[in-house]
């Protein structure tokens, strides 16, 4: 299962949800099915901009968790 840590690197950058929207343009609804894992997808676009805005890697991103 492919787990987004976005709520971690959110509070490491002392950002709310809604500043990343704003600075990267990406529905503030978009950004909180990613926080809360209820995405299906990313687009390229999403990732990079996510990850450009919080001075990141796409693997701080996500993470690959082992299902029991």
């Amino acid at each position: 299962m492919v787990v987004c840590n976005l709520d971690d690197l959110l509070w490491q950058k002392r950002m709310r949800l809604s500043d990343l929207s704003r600075k990267t343009g990406i529905d503030y609804t978009t950004l909180l099915r990613l926080k809360h894992n209820r995405s299906t997808a990313i687009h390229f676009k999403t990732l990079e901009a996510v990850c450009h805005a919080l001075g990141c890697s796409p693997g701080d991103l996500l993470k690959i968790e082992r299902v029991r």
